[in-house]
């Protein structure tokens, strides 16, 4: 079985490491790169390689999650971004998914809501957090 890799991007080591721990517990995930924030993950991205970068939108530095996402999807369009965010501001799901990203997963959702989100990703689908996708989505199919 193929393994998807992986890239988690969040400031937040201990969020990073139980998403990693989670994540890796199952046999087609394989997390090959942790950066606490965009300039790191630029800075590392041709050596991981990742098919789903995980990104954290609010990040310290000059570069948040938004902006990080625009600047790799432009590295490798056919790589994916799911974010990952305790966000739940409309603005910030439309700016993420017109930067680029596939998948918008708030980080008070199941674990298991993450895995799908990823895998999704990996074979070029979106899921979006269904707890946001009333209002805002209708905002953003109107550009």
């Amino acid at each position: 079985m193929s393994q998807i890799r992986v890239v988690l991007v969040d400031d937040h080591r201990v969020v990073s490491r139980g998403v990693r721990s989670y994540l890796e517990s199952f046999p087609d995930i394989a997390i090959v790169g942790v950066a606490a924030n965009g300039e790191e993950l630029l800075k590392k991205f041709d050596e991981w390689l990742p098919e789903v970068v995980v990104m954290d939108l609010l990040m310290p530095g000059g570069m948040d999650g938004v902006e990080a996402t625009k600047r790799v999807r432009a590295l490798s369009p056919r790589m994916q971004v799911v974010a990952l965010t305790a966000s739940v501001d409309e603005a910030r799901l439309i700016g993420a998914l017109r930067a680029g990203a596939i998948g918008y997963v708030r980080k008070d959702s199941e674990p298991e809501a993450l895995l799908a989100a990823v895998r999704a990703a990996a074979r070029g689908h979106s899921v979006i957090d269904p707890a946001l996708t009333g209002d805002a989505l209708h905002d953003f199919a109107r550009g």
